[in-house]
């Protein structure tokens, strides 16, 4: 069994799978991924079927970033010959003159700075478009076409297919036990051997702490546990895809 490699991901959930994806598909077979459960488990924060994928943030740095986002999934549908990805429009809305109608506002100068298209509607125009949306109040809403939904469990299994495919090697049920960095690499130790590499990337969700804390890090983060939460509807069809948009109340 090899044990030496350019790269080890610990955690290959969400971003540690797609961590292993594009590091293989750069670096070949001298990446070697790491998982403490089984591949697609549920005891973190990769599960369920929905995560919206947006170019609308009020943070202009992660809003120049996010038109990459979509051009990455892209690249792994095609290859993968998976669709992850699909795109409803989004509309963000907060009441008008209420405290969080500057939340749109940042949203807007976000998007203005790096050039992505939107509207700017009031709520009228908005039950106009979606009359399944009641309200009585002023709105101030941002509407945002090239929105949608990606699919973890199909995103993290493409992601681990490909990197595997480029020659990446997976071990999942491998919790490790201990982090030895020296110069020039670090050792891993598992329950399945050491292991040694060049470079760690650590993408270990809610158990960062428990891990950095073996290199003398800590970051004191603050776990918690949200709810993923569906609500059944007679009207299906009102609902569906191309005819409702993801929405996000502010």
């Amino acid at each position: 069994m090899r044990t030496n490699f350019d790269y080890i991901v610990l955690g290959c959930g969400g971003i540690g799978s797609g961590a292993a994806y594009w590091l293989a598909k750069h670096a070949g077979a001298d990446v070697l991924g790491l998982e403490q459960f089984n591949l697609g488990h549920h005891n973190g924060g990769s599960q369920d079927y929905s995560r919206i994928i947006r170019l609308t943030y009020h943070d202009a740095k992660y809003t120049a970033l996010t038109p990459h986002t979509y051009s990455a999934w892209e690249t792994l549908e095609r290859e993968s010959a998976v669709r992850v990805v699909t795109n409803t429009g989004s509309v963000e809305m907060a009441l008008k003159g209420g405290a969080h109608q500057q939340d749109i506002d940042q949203y807007a100068a976000a998007m203005d700075a790096a050039d992505i298209p939107y509207e700017r509607i009031n709520g009228e125009e908005l039950m106009s478009r979606y009359p399944q949306f009641k309200f009585e109040q002023e709105l101030d809403v941002l509407i945002q076409d090239k929105t949608g939904i990606a699919d973890p469990h199909k995103g993290n299994a493409a992601h681990i297919g490909m990197a595997r495919y480029y020659g990446a090697t997976i071990f999942d049920q491998c919790p490790v036990e201990a982090i030895k960095p020296y110069e020039g690499g670090v050792d891993v130790v598992t329950q399945k051997g050491v292991f040694s590499a060049k470079k760690l990337i650590v993408t270990a969700g809610a158990w960062v702490d428990q891990v950095l804390s073996g290199l003398g890090m800590n970051l004191y983060t603050t776990i918690t546990q949200e709810q993923v939460t569906y609500y059944a509807t007679p009207n299906l069809q009102e609902f569906s895809i191309g005819r409702f948009p993801i929405f996000i109340w502010h």
